[in-house]
């Protein structure tokens, strides 16, 4: 909106708003999802929109029944962009933790 009004004069030129970056990325297999492997408290590692590497840490799952059982480590599958994301808070086995756009083939 704020574009338009400096296209309409308006607005200053100096009041634009530099376009974002865009970025086009594919959603393929099982690989582009982390799910939780048992129930805990969901603690992520990461933030959305951010690039990840295959192997690095994407979260933790603390069991607050066991607190002396160390937290359980998520590692991404694959390289990607953190599209979604879960709350953090408790979660079950099965639970999607994130979802990880890739390159498109090409």
């Amino acid at each position: 909106m704020r574009n338009l009004l400096v296209h309409l004069g308006i607005l200053p030129p100096e009041a634009r708003i530099a376009a974002p970056e865009t970025r086009i990325v594919g959603l393929g297999g099982q690989d582009h999802f982390v799910y939780a492997e048992e129930p805990g408290l969901f603690e992520p590692l990461v933030e959305l929109g951010e690039a990840v590497r295959a192997g690095q840490p994407a979260a933790l799952l603390h069991t607050p029944e066991t607190p002396w059982k160390p937290p359980l480590e998520h590692r991404f599958p694959i390289d990607g962009l953190v599209l979604c994301k879960r709350q953090p808070g408790r979660s079950q086995r099965g639970d999607c933790l994130f979802v990880l756009g890739g390159a498109l083939p090409g």
